[in-house]
């Protein structure tokens, strides 16, 4: 369900009960079982206290004592270690939930996808455009796309819409379309016999088009007012991280060609001299190959951004302390987007398993502990779990073989099982270990004259 492994979450729970009250590991411990999107919130804050615990003193959510209203800021920080150093920080998630809910092409389109199944017409043959318009003027508008909103899509899909894929069932060797425009949607589907791929287009909304109205921009003012409202008068730091958000990823990955968050983050340090620096902290993947670009292994990123108009001479200190989080941080088991599926999925509150995969040679093979264990307790019936490993394929029949059946076939029983614990993911292998031919099941032999058989 999580960035890390919820095994690696655990333990940095545990390790925070130094630091933490019984109430704020609840509060947090409460939050992340909920499993849902802002549960990546309590994450974040979790592996920063538990990163920032290993670099000095924190305190969490302390109270200063002072009379009156008080906001209580997520971390104060304090060490000695290379010198004297102290800060306050508090922890912000940005997403683009708010724009995926304001411009609902993803619903959209998986009613699409699913109507044209449903008529038994090639999926690959059609396409759709999304049109919009731009609110405001050059340099602070925002895109809002003419898409139907989620209630009205029965209503789009209705009678002409089918009317339209009957049209196209009738002559499916001619081009067909289908637009409707109106002043709240501006849609085109096509149909193109031949066409490889199923497609779509629109404007990018989750871009940023305005330095003032975004969610990143809005965050950081309510920051603002939050360590005003706190009475701390320190060194203040606001951790941003990334929550599903587009423009982020971008800084995260050094995508400088488009730079949306960096302006954003110029803009408010303009407007706010008060917070010294700004902390981007996202997922990125370690590409291994060219070929291979967003496939790699998930690793933390960290960027730090000083306010030019109000310099510290503690910042240099403060960046190289806030740089070695990325390294003792464990290291994350999945990127944001694919947490944010994970959360949305029917097992979203148990962790990334590694069911489906396999390892086999000569003498053993090994499958997932969890998906041995759900076969046995007959969560998975023997021929999902062999679909599931291709050992049959969807129609039943079969495929690269079962390893089980193959040692039985050459009179070898399972000599030995053991588990291979992977402690920092959320899945183990069992082992299972085959005999030589064991005349139990096989044909009798002639011992070799090197064989004791006395």
């Amino acid at each position: 369900m999580a960035i890390f492994s919820r095994r690696i979450l655990q333990q940095m729970i545990d390790s925070n009960t130094r630091m933490l009250t019984e109430d704020q590991v609840k509060k947090h411990v409460d939050a992340l079982n909920r499993a849902n999107e802002q549960s990546l919130d309590f994450e974040w804050e979790v592996a920063i206290i538990y990163g920032l615990s290993k670099l000095g003193n924190i305190r969490h959510e302390p109270d200063f004592g002072i009379p009156g209203k008080q906001r209580r800021l997520d971390i104060i920080f304090d060490s000695n270690r290379p010198v004297e150093v102290a800060f306050a920080g508090d922890v912000m998630t940005v997403s683009d939930r708010g724009l995926h809910k304001e411009n609902p092409q993803n619903f959209f389109t998986a009613e699409l996808t699913r109507r044209i199944q449903k008529s038994g017409l090639p999926t690959q043959f059609f396409s759709y455009r999304i049109n919009g318009n731009y609110d405001g003027s050059y340099g602070d508008r925002k895109v809002r796309l003419l898409v139907p909103a989620k209630n009205k899509l029965r209503e789009f899909f209705g009678k002409r819409f089918q009317d339209f894929l009957s049209e196209v069932a009738r002559f499916p060797e001619r081009e067909h379309s289908f637009d409707e425009k109106t002043e709240q949607v501006d849609v085109q589907i096509r149909y193109i016999p031949g066409q490889q791929f199923f497609s779509g287009s629109y404007l990018s909304y989750t871009n940023v088009t305005s330095l003032t109205r975004n969610s990143l921009s809005n965050a950081l003012k309510k920051k603002v007012q939050k360590f005003k409202e706190s009475s701390y008068h320190g060194y203040k730091i606001v951790f941003v991280c990334d929550g599903g958000s587009n423009s982020l990823q971008m800084v995260v990955s050094q995508d400088y060609g488009r730079q949306g968050a960096m302006s954003v983050i110029d803009k408010f340090f303009r407007d706010h001299s008060s917070i010294n620096l700004v902390v981007i902290m996202g997922i990125d993947r370690q590409d291994e190959s060219p070929f291979l670009r967003g496939m790699g292994r998930p690793i933390l990123r960290l960027r730090s951004f000083e306010n030019p108009h109000h310099k510290r001479p503690e910042t240099q200190v403060i960046n190289e302390l806030l740089y070695q989080l990325t390294d003792l941080i464990p290291p994350p088991d999945n990127d944001v987007v694919n947490t944010i599926h994970h959360l949305q999925s029917k097992e979203k509150r148990v962790g990334i398993s590694s069911k489906g995969g396999w390892k086999m040679t000569s003498k053993e093979v090994k499958f997932s502990s969890r998906a041995i264990q759900e076969l046995l307790a007959g969560r998975l019936t023997q021929e999902e779990f062999f679909k599931l490993h291709g050992m049959i394929d969807l129609q039943g029949a079969r495929a690269i073989g079962n390893p089980f059946e193959k040692a039985l076939a050459e009179g070898r029983l399972i000599e030995s099982t053991a588990v291979e614990k992977n402690s920092d993911k959320d899945d183990d292998w069992l082992v299972f270990r085959f005999g030589e031919p064991d005349p139990a099941i096989f044909r009798f032999r002639a011992p070799r004259k090197s064989e004791d058989h006395r």
